[in-house]
């Protein structure tokens, strides 16, 4: 029997483990940890159901995290299935960064849902990625 349950896929801030130019100890020490980040998953249909909440600039690593559950795309066997939609919080970079990873030349979505706050998603409409 499936079950839904929330995936932490990133606790740190918007730029995530270690920060760029950051020579401190914590980020010396090399811990790889992702932006903040959460996705939702539907086991009780096939296949699951994947939604995420927010877009990091650390999107490419949490989407193949996701495999397990988002399993291959039905024409590209060698890729992941897109999620169900994209939730964004807000603004900030650490929420909407990891947005141009899905175009073209990255993940190649096609009719992904993203749902937001309206200014944000008028924000989106007129900014190119």
């Amino acid at each position: 029997m499936g079950s839904v349950f929330a995936l932490v896929l990133g606790v740190m801030q918007d730029a995530g483990m270690p920060h760029i130019a950051c020579l401190c100890p914590h980020c010396r020490a090399g811990r790889n940890e992702y932006a903040a980040c959460l996705a939702l998953i539907d086991t009780r249909q096939t296949p699951a159901g994947v939604w995420l909440i927010d877009a990091t600039p650390d999107i490419k690593h949490q989407i193949n995290a996701l495999a397990p559950w988002l399993g291959p795309h039905a024409t590209r066997p060698h890729r992941l299935r897109q999620p169900h939609a994209i939730f964004l919080t807000h603004a900030h970079m650490g929420h909407i960064g990891g947005l141009p990873q899905l175009g073209p030349e990255g993940m190649f979505v096609r009719d992904l849902p993203l749902y937001a706050a309206a200014p944000l998603l008028d924000l989106l409409r007129q900014t190119p990625l």
